[in-house]
């Protein structure tokens, strides 16, 4: 009876022994692996959603900053169009003036042509080719960059200065010069003074220089000083 019990006992601690010494088969082996590798995909999964996160937050803040650009841009646009707009505004005053002014000559070169005389009508002619360079460059305002136009606009304004001044010239010496009615130091055709002398007031025999007398002289009734040579007198 005792040898069966130790006999039971013993058979009890071989099998508690062959079940702690049990390996793994293979589809345990393959379960584990699975698992880790689960394990590190989700880590990975984890991983990347925490980069998608981030990326969205770096769009979302660049779309802020490029909504915020675009409306920089569309600001300094606005500002641009208006600067813009100012100066074909600004041009178009000046180019309205140089055209007065172009006009202004015009008249002055009508009114120097109308005039008689070959000289005249030279300048008159010279004139007009200063007329037509100036408005030649009045027709070209709009077609300047603004590198060039300060040099452009003085290059017009001397052009006007200096066809104006000649334009002035000659009607100014016009205004004190009268075909027909000429006076050159007080001098009248027709009515000539030279000194006080008469030519068509002429009286032979009461002849005048100066209002002097050769010895109160009449030819007929001659008297040297009023001298008396014997009481000689001559047709008598």
């Amino acid at each position: 009876m005792r040898t069966t019990t130790i006999w039971t006992s013993m058979l009890a601690a071989a099998l508690l022994s062959g079940a702690g010494c049990h390996k793994k088969d293979e589809t345990e082996k393959a379960m584990d692996r699975a698992g880790v590798s689960a394990s590190k995909a989700q880590d990975n999964v984890e991983d990347q959603a925490k980069h998608v996160i981030h990326e969205q937050k770096e769009v979302i803040r660049d779309k802020k900053e490029l909504a915020e650009d675009q409306a920089d841009v569309a600001r300094q646009e606005r500002k641009l169009n208006a600067a813009d707009a100012e100066l074909a505004q600004a041009r178009e005053r000046f180019r309205v003036t140089a055209q007065q002014r172009l006009e202004n000559l015009d008249a002055q070169i009508a009114e120097i042509e109308r005039k008689s005389g070959v000289h005249y009508k030279e300048v008159a002619a010279k004139l007009k080719v200063q007329r037509n360079e100036i408005a030649a460059q009045i027709h070209a305002i709009g077609d300047q960059v603004q590198a060039h136009w300060d040099a452009f606009r003085r290059q017009l304004d001397a052009r006007f200065d200096k066809a104006e001044r000649e334009a002035r010239k000659e009607l100014h010496q016009q205004e004190g010069h009268h075909d027909g009615d000429h006076h050159d130091g007080g001098k009248h055709d027709g009515d000539h003074h030279d000194g006080g002398k008469h030519d068509g007031d002429h009286h032979d025999g009461d002849h005048h220089d100066g209002d002097h007398h050769d010895g109160d002289h009449h030819d007929g009734d001659h008297h040297d000083g009023d001298h008396h040579d014997g009481e000689h007198k001559e047709g008598l």
